[in-house]
């Protein structure tokens, strides 16, 4: 592989050094609410909003997380009518609960929604229909299987512009001729601007049948363009390889705000296969796209990550691709499998498994930051009984970092293991930037927190309480170290606290963000109490 990195790539066989730079805050505990869980802060900082739900009773919650910590108060509503929550949402500074209601007589569904005061604890009283669709929907037409976006998720779908002046509702309405090879998908588009005034709705109908294309992603922009990413199938055998050759290219289809005029983009990575693709705005109002490629037959493996914008007529600009060196993918792995993939790159490549997309971030200066992580499902039938049980993994982790003009800056394949059996549960990791360093956050074994880099990571088991651990990069440099937060098992309540309490039901993905250097999150103590923890970046 014929690429020069401007830092090394290679950790050697070092141990990362480890350092603290969270301080931790505990409140008083405070009665548990279970339930579906949404949270949100005030744009000073000092509170923390909770929008709770269990069947049909609603619990809005008030907490201060500013110069003091904890519950200030609560509140339970009762929703009488059948309802099915969709989401909840802060747009333009308002809080709104969305929730579809199917009317049987009328064959109609129908979506609705209702405002939610936090400072109050109020909800509206009566809900305000949006939407009104004849016929059944098949849920959103957007999802995530192995590396691709699609599937079927709830029966609306919501997404905010780059600059959250727009919201785009989506829906799939059920297609009429029960024959993928002859229907057509119908994605209905609804565009609302601020006090969810509709801006333009229309019924789109994709060019291409069902068998021969996979909605892959979707996007609104600033002017409230909505895009839809497709991959369509170059033949009418729904592959993606037909004797070792590339059978499918992506579309990107742009509905003009305000009609149902379609306009496709071929886009073309000139012969490489496409692992994952995902579809971003950035701060200038450009569309962009991201992924991975890969050379080999494989869709699970990528070879390599690639980025590029979109013009005004669709065309592709600004295209970025840069190969993951073998420097990189043998960190965290035995010398034995090093040597291994030393030979197999001398023989024409290696290439980095499962490997998924998390997030795209746009720095001020011009650079972009690509994370990702192995994501993949075994599934294990027991013949004895008939059933099938999954095991979920979430293993190791790839952070990018692409300078203004294209070039690779540094790239780091950052060592983790984590499996379960119930989805993705306080697995996977977050992303934070703060204080010119990149933080990966997640749960990790207590024995990885000083592992080797020639050393592969023991697991973190699902629900096995954990270390609350992440890897910081340096903006500048690439160097890697870690950071030890806290102990799952034993968060200390006070700084003379000797033991500690264990805590549960943490999820990486519901940790808060308050201000640049302060992090919040609520977590169950046992004894029907939970507690809120405050991570300050010292």
């Amino acid at each position: 592989m014929l690429i020069t990195l401007s830092v090394s790539s290679l950790f050697g066989q070092k141990t990362p050094k480890v350092s603290h730079d969270f301080s931790i805050e505990t409140s008083k505990p405070y009665p548990v609410v279970d339930g579906k869980k949404f949270y949100f802060t005030s744009k000073n900082g000092e509170e923390m909003y909770a929008f709770k739900i269990r069947k049909k009773e609603i619990f809005l919650q008030r907490f201060s997380v500013g110069s003091s910590l904890g519950q200030e108060k609560v509140k339970v509503i009762a929703m009488k009518e059948p309802f099915s929550l969709e989401a909840v949402e802060e747009f333009q500074g308002h809080y709104y609960m969305f929730y579809s209601v199917y009317d049987k007589p009328r064959k109609t569904e129908q979506l609705f929604v209702k405002e939610i005061d936090f400072n109050n604890l109020t909800l509206d009283s009566k809900g305000k229909r949006i939407i009104s669709v004849k016929g059944k929907l098949s849920g959103a037409p957007f999802g995530s299987i192995n590396g691709f976006s699609f599937g079927v998720q709830d029966k609306f779908d919501f997404m905010k512009s780059y600059d959250e002046t727009k919201l785009i509702v989506t829906y799939r309405k059920v297609p009429t001729v029960k024959n993928d090879s002859k229907s057509k998908d119908i994605i209905g588009m609804v565009v609302y601007e601020k006090g969810l005034n509709e801006l333009w709705k229309e019924n789109v109908k994709m060019p291409y049948t069902e068998s021969k294309m996979d909605n892959l992603d979707y996007a609104i922009d600033n002017e409230g363009n909505a895009y839809v990413m497709a991959l369509v199938y170059n033949t009418d055998k729904a592959k993606r390889y037909i004797k070792g050759k590339i059978n499918y290219h992506i579309e990107l289809i742009k509905v003009k705000a305000g009609s149902a005029e379609m306009t496709a983009s071929k886009i073309d990575l000139e012969g490489k296969g496409i692992n994952s693709i995902s579809l971003y705005q950035d701060a200038k109002d450009n569309m962009v796209c991201a992924g991975f490629y890969n050379k080999s037959k494989s869709t699970q493996n990528a070879d390599g990550v690639f980025v590029f914008k979109l013009g005004e007529n669709g065309e592709i600009k600004d295209k970025i691709s840069h190969e993951i060196p073998v420097s990189v993918l043998n960190s965290y792995v035995s010398d034995r499998k090093a040597n291994k993939n030393n030979k197999k790159d001398a023989k024409g490549g290696i290439d980095f498994k499962n490997l998924e997309m998390r997030d795209l971030v746009f720095l001020e200066d011009g650079s972009i930051i690509l994370t990702a992580e192995q994501y993949y499902v075994v599934s294990h039938y027991n013949s004895k009984t008939g059933q099938t049980t999954y095991t979920y993994y979430y293993n190791d982790m790839l952070i990018t970092k692409i300078g203004p003009k294209g070039e690779l800056v540094w790239m780091k394949k950052l060592g983790k293991r984590q499996r379960g059996s119930k989805g993705r549960g306080n697995m996977s990791f977050e992303y934070i930037f703060a204080n010119d360093y990149h933080y990966l956050y997640f749960l990790d074994n207590v024995k990885n927190l000083e592992l080797p880099t020639n050393e592969v990571p023991k697991f973190h088991r699902d629900g096995a309480g954990g270390f609350l651990t992440a890897y910081r990069i340096d903006d500048k440099t690439g160097e890697v170290s870690k950071v030890s937060i806290l102990d799952t098992r034993a968060v200390k309540l006070s700084k003379n606290d000797p033991k500690g309490i264990p805590i549960y039901q943490f999820y990486p993905s519901k940790v808060i963000k308050i201000n640049e250097k302060e992090f919040v999150f609520e977590t169950y103590i046992k004894k029907k109490r939970d507690m809120l923890i405050k991570m300050r970046l010292d």
